[in-house]
């Protein structure tokens, strides 16, 4: 952001002011909460006719005494203010090509991150109440129980995506709530625009302006599908479809052949499960407080803000179903997970918030933030699923620098496995 100046053209008319130009710019910039300052250092106005001058001079063309003298003054006027501008440039800090396209890189990589991040803290709440469920089960066994065998399994849900062949502009506010394997999801399965192309949309990201240059938004902010603001799109390429699988103990059923095992098993199983539940509560509360610093990072690097983060998805997603009315227990069990996520989101971000301004913490550079993603992807439960949704991101980018304008079949799905 310091490195952006503003260059305001055919200034005479308004005595080498930014003019009228000034306050739609001004506001503008206010509309898309992007923190460049209006002053002096970054305002710099020319006049068109000193080229137009020295061009027809260049020519042949003579000019009167007096029109002489007042493009003379045109053209000082410019080479002062150009002066004056390279005076500034000079004193600014570069910036490296090279670290300009990390931190995009970076900044995509976590912005495409916020849905998925929601999508397993969900999954994670779904599992701790499994656990416990589990855990109440378990101490109303007596060991005598002839399908003992077969009660004595784990089920956990595992997070895992289904990606489409194309990248499409999908409405958040129009997608459907589907049950699978019992938690609830997204269905993104309705596009407004199939497929679609625009290179510069973050993969995931709601309400990014360049959603605004889609077919479906017809040059303006609405989508003329579905009739949603384009700041209730996105660009994905894949949808979330978690599932329930059982997680078997061999030494669990070996020993249920001792009949004199069989209340100690039942008791290990209950450590098992306490064990699994704080295991993904320990897991939660870490996403929650990697994703606040992932706002923060965005919050300093980012210069046009957009629903980027966890904290805005999940909004979202509570606005929605709040706004529906009537809740079945399954979407009124999901709102309150929602708000449960976004209390303890927040509270994090204050936290981190209160400790930077403290010089108690520092915002992440793009190194520690990479850490932080290779963390994630190694978290011993959800880690694989980050890693699924990581690498459905970066085949949506590897689809847009491919993609070369040639026709494209119809969008077919097809299913990436967790292991």
């Amino acid at each position: 952001v310091k490195n952006i100046i503003f260059c305001f053209t055919n200034a005479r008319a308004t005595f080498y002011k930014p003019g009228d130009t000034y306050v739609p710019l001004k506001q503008l910039l206010e509309d898309r909460s992007v923190r460049i300052a209006l002053k002096e250092s970054t305002m710099y106005c020319f006049d068109n006719e000193a080229i137009r001058f020295l061009a027809a001079r260049a020519n042949g063309v003579d000019f009167s005494a007096e029109d002489t003298n007042s493009l003379q003054e045109s053209w000082r006027r410019a080479s002062d203010e150009l002066k004056r501008a390279i005076s500034h440039l000079k004193i600014i800090k570069p910036q490296s090509g090279r670290a300009i396209k990390q931190l995009e890189d970076v900044r995509r990589t976590i912005t495409g991150l916020s849905i998925p991040m929601a999508d397993i803290t969900r999954v994670i709440q779904e599992n701790i109440d499994l656990q416990k469920g589990y855990e109440k089960e378990l101490k109303g066994l007596s060991g005598e129980e002839d399908d003992l065998r077969d009660r004595l399994k784990m089920e956990v849900i595992k997070h895992d995506v289904i990606e489409f062949d194309q990248p499409r502009t999908v409405c958040v506010s129009c997608a459907k709530s589907v049950t699978v394997s019992g938690v609830t999801c997204m269905e993104f399965d309705t596009a407004c625009h199939d497929p679609c192309y625009l290179k510069t949309v973050t993969p995931s990201v709601m309400g990014h302006q360049e959603l605004r240059g889609c077919w479906a938004m017809n040059g303006g902010d609405t989508c003329r599908v579905c009739g949603h603001s384009y700041l209730e799109h996105m660009h994905t390429m894949h949808k979330a479809s978690p599932k329930k699988v059982i997680e078997d103990d061999p030494q669990v059923l070996e020993r249920l052949k001792s009949a004199s095992d069989r209340q100690t098993v039942i008791q290990e199983e209950i450590r098992r499960a306490k064990d699994s539940a704080k295991r993904y509560k320990k897991e939660y509360r870490r996403i929650i407080e990697i994703s606040a610093r992932f706002a923060q990072f965005i919050r300093k690097n980012a210069i046009l803000d957009f629903n980027s983060s966890l904290g805005d998805y999940l909004k979202t997603q509570i606005k929605k179903l709040e706004d529906a009315g009537s809740l079945s227990d399954t979407d009124k069990k999901r709102l309150s997970g929602f708000r449960e996520s976004l209390r303890r989101y927040e509270e994090e971000v204050k936290i981190f918030q209160e400790a930077v301004s403290h010089g108690e913490a520092t915002v992440s550079t793009n190194n520690e933030v990479g850490e932080l993603i290779e963390e994630l992807k190694n978290l011993p439960l959800t880690g694989e699923s980050f890693k699924i949704s990581l690498q459905a991101n970066e085949r949506m980018i590897k689809q847009y620098t491919e993609h070369l304008g040639m026709p494209k079949p119809p969008t077919r799905s097809k299913k990436r496995h967790s292991k």
